[in-house]
């Protein structure tokens, strides 16, 4: 007595492929998530800070602010060029978002010398996080045929 198995992976391997298609050209699902991370960039600017608010301005600069008539722009928010300077790129594979304004690093890790805290503005909230990949999920898994 035999006994024959026959397995049938052409379903596999319509789905290998497409997978394998869909994962050569990331250019939609990573323009799509650029603009996401600009937006939660600028979010932290109205939020002045998540989820963690940002350390109030000191007395100092409140009245620079308002000598200036800008006291009710936000914390990093003056001239608004750094706010304005943030930009994303798609390089390869990759997706990046920034400024190039040198100063920007003080804002973003502090400056104890120059007394600048803290104030992170270049960050991800969780829900960000998820949201890329379930955008990277559905550009890979368009077009598969059902289980």
């Amino acid at each position: 007595m035999k006994l024959k198995v026959t397995i049938d992976n052409s379903g596999a391997k319509k789905k290998m492929k497409r997978l394998f298609d869909n994962s050569s050209n990331l250019n939609q699902a990573l323009f799509e998530i650029a603009n996401l991370m600009d937006s939660s960039v600028e979010q932290n600017f109205v939020e002045e800070g998540r989820p963690v608010k940002w350390k109030a301005l000191s007395n100092r600069r409140i009245g620079e602010k308002e000598k200036a008539g800008k006291l009710d722009a936000g914390i990093l928010t003056f001239s608004g060029q750094l706010r304005g300077s943030i930009a994303s790129n798609i390089q390869g594979n990759n997706v990046f978002v920034g400024t190039n304004k040198e100063y920007a690093k003080d804002h973003q890790e502090g400056n104890a010398k120059e007394r600048i805290p803290k104030r992170p503005f270049l960050l991800f909230q969780k829900e960000d996080i998820e949201e890329y990949r379930d955008i990277l999920l559905d550009h890979l898994l368009k077009g598969m045929p059902p289980t």
